[in-house]
């Protein structure tokens, strides 16, 4: 490569292309080839480079959702550990987003990647496995990410987690971040899917509601 962030540009396309919800014939039967590229350049850019800056966080995702992928069709114990491989990296794109203000424009993309990611552990046995990251990238929200709508879904998703650890409290605290985003264009159905989980949280508790 002619440039180290021309690798990391590759392996964004690559893996874009790769995907599986891409259905054009032509993409269907590169799929693989196209796979191997992005796994090739971002592993190669982490190879070759060590800077904390925002091509790494890049590279750092894509790896991560190569492994994801690479997961499809796993069960039990293998699922878990293939995941919790490329959650970790997220967790390090995470990091280095969270290490200096010009990276917070990646915070977004970092939350789209782990919820992606972190899909087939979504799912009430599942939940204890990412919980503790979830909470990280929730948090994380809070420093820089302006779309609404996708921080109240996020959070909504970490109050099912919580729920599911037998959390209540920590429930209703993130269902109450949903609902402090009502003057900010939150919509409807986002509130009242909030409200509901709220009223099953403190239920849970013990509470009235």
């Amino acid at each position: 490569y002619s440039s180290p962030e021309l690798a990391v540009l590759v392996a964004e396309a690559a893996a874009d292309l790769s995907a599986p919800e891409r259905t054009e014939d032509a993409l269907q039967r590169a799929r693989t080839q196209l796979r191997n590229i992005a796994d090739n350049a971002a592993t190669s850019y982490l190879a070759l480079f060590k800077a904390s800056n925002q091509f790494m966080v890049r590279a750092l995702l894509v790896s991560a959702i190569i492994i994801q992928r690479d997961a499809a069709g796993r069960k039990g114990e293998g699922l878990i550990d293939q995941i919790g491989k490329a959650i970790q990296l997220i967790m390090k794109g995470l990091e280095i987003a969270l290490s200096e203000p010009r990276y917070k424009f990646l915070l977004y993309n970092v939350s789209v990647i782990f919820w992606k990611v972190s899909r087939p552990l979504q799912r009430p046995e599942r939940y204890s496995n990412i919980l503790e990251p979830m909470e990280k990238v929730a948090e994380s929200l809070k420093e820089g990410v302006d779309d609404t709508n996708w921080k109240a879904r996020f959070w909504i998703g970490l109050a099912r987690a919580y729920d599911c650890c037998d959390q209540p409290d920590s429930a209703i605290k993130a269902l109450q971040d949903v609902l402090g985003l009502r003057e900010e264009g939150l919509r409807e159905e986002l509130e009242m899917e909030a409200v509901r989980l709220m009223t099953h949280a403190d239920r849970a508790r013990g509470g009235g509601a």
